[in-house]
């Protein structure tokens, strides 16, 4: 499951990328019903939780993302937060210790290591479904993003 980050970026820019890759997404919110505990706790945290389903010319992806409540994501916000979490991956090399330190993250908790887990997962199945061009350009795209300032 990705991390919900917050992100300012140029609509137009991330519309482009999809445009260009003929990418769509559909998010649908999972039930309580069907995963009661997670659900309930992400409600608590003021977030819903969503299963994206990305479809595009070499096929299509499916994860989860949690999203603050209000709001649903659209495919722009959704595969900005999806890349930012694979740059972080990418940058970390894979390596656990030197990004949860980097995330101010304990790397012996296991909530970190599921998390972990799940940006590796994520990343790789962003990536077989990008194609390795499409997730260069992605990854590049994103990171002009990362080192924005925060803030008006």
């Amino acid at each position: 499951m990705a991390i919900h980050r917050e992100v300012t970026f140029e609509r137009g820019t991330v519309g482009r990328f999809l445009q260009f890759h003929g990418i769509s997404m559909k998010p649908v919110r999972i039930p309580r019903s069907l995963a009661p505990e997670l659900v309930e706790k992400l409600a608590e945290e003021g977030e819903n939780l969503y299963i994206l389903r990305f479809v595009g010319p070499r096929g299509s992806m499916e994860t989860w993302l949690n999203w603050p409540k209000g709001s649903v994501p659209t495919a722009e916000q959704a595969i900005v937060a999806l890349g930012l979490g694979a740059l972080e991956y990418e940058q970390s090399g894979g390596d656990l210790f030197g990004w949860a330190t980097q995330a101010g993250l304990d790397p012996t908790s296991p909530e970190t290591r599921r998390i972990f887990r799940d940006l590796r997962r994520d990343t790789e199945l962003l990536a077989n479904f990008l194609g390795p061009e499409g997730f260069v350009e992605l990854l590049d795209l994103v990171s002009g993003f990362a080192s924005r300032p925060k803030g008006p």
